[in-house]
């Protein structure tokens, strides 16, 4: 079976949340702001994105992280190297999954552009905000 590092373990884990986050945050300032749709005004868009960025900042900071740091106590309690799968609790996979399912669900749902943007961005940088967990912890891993 394919085994990795404590370190890259750590690293793979924050570019599984850093890479989502970025692309919806992508979208949803798409969606927010370029989108030819929104009619509500530059001010309002800008408030909306910096209210999002604020949710999702403590959402990463309070929630997320307390996420994070699960993972890595679980990944640096197991002997090195470990095994992809092993690394993660069973759990943690059912919980991606309904993840892009209530993404996909959000999408389908037709909600207007401003309210799609504003979850994309507020979800984006809360992902952001915690993947930073990973990468200081595997910044700081001394063996």
């Amino acid at each position: 079976m394919f085994k990795l590092q404590h370190k890259t373990l750590l690293i793979l884990s924050g570019c599984m949340w850093f890479l989502p986050g970025f692309f919806l945050m992508y979208l949803g300032m798409k969606l927010i702001v370029i989108d030819p749709q929104n009619l509500s005004g530059v001010n309002s868009a800008a408030a909306l994105v910096a209210f999002a960025l604020m949710i999702g900042y403590f959402k990463g900071k309070y929630v997320m992280r307390k996420s994070a740091n699960r993972i890595v106590a679980r990944i640096q309690g197991l002997p090195n190297p470990i095994s992809l799968f092993k690394a993660y609790h069973p759990a943690y996979f059912i919980l991606i999954a309904s993840m892009m399912g209530i993404g996909m669900f959000i999408k389908a749902l037709g909600l207007p552009n401003e309210i799609r943007g504003f979850i994309d961005v507020a979800i984006g940088s809360a992902l952001i905000n915690g993947s930073m967990n990973y990468f200081r912890s595997a910044k700081y891993l001394t063996a």
